[in-house]
């Protein structure tokens, strides 16, 4: 396991912690969806980023549609960024198909995750924010 990778673990544990020490139903719901889509990501995934990841765009397209859910229900604005940040991190999946062929896997994965630090961000900062505003 590589420095990105745990440094990627650690911003997930932070995030989801934030979310279920400090969040209601919105931000728990969302973290245990980041958490699960975090871990089928490398169980989808076939060719180590060298090439397009079907799989891989399966698991953030189910989430995305999760988000985009939680986000037209939510009254609070963490679920806008997180479901925009996600959607931009998405397209980084479209490189390689309209590319037809092998591309950087360091270039593909990091410009995939780069998107995903910003949402588990999203997230702990809005469950923080969250508390803040319940206890004034």
């Amino acid at each position: 396991m590589g420095l990105g990778h745990m440094l990627y673990l650690l911003a997930l544990f932070a995030g989801c912690w934030s979310a279920f020490n400090y969040g209601q139903k919105d931000e728990k719901r969302a973290a245990a969806a980041l958490f699960a889509a975090s871990f089928a990501t490398p169980i989808f995934q076939t060719h180590g980023f060298t090439h397009a990841e079907f799989g891989v765009l399966f698991v953030d397209a189910s989430l995305l549609i999760g988000l985009s859910y939680m986000m037209l229900k939510s009254d609070r604005y963490w679920p806008m960024f997180a479901t925009g940040f996600h959607f931009a991190g998405i397209s980084v999946h479209f490189v390689p198909i309209i590319q037809r062929g092998e591309i950087s896997a360091a270039a593909y994965g990091g410009a995939a995750v780069i998107w995903a630090y910003l949402i588990l961000l999203s997230l702990g900062l809005g469950a923080f924010i969250e508390a803040r505003e319940r206890k004034s």
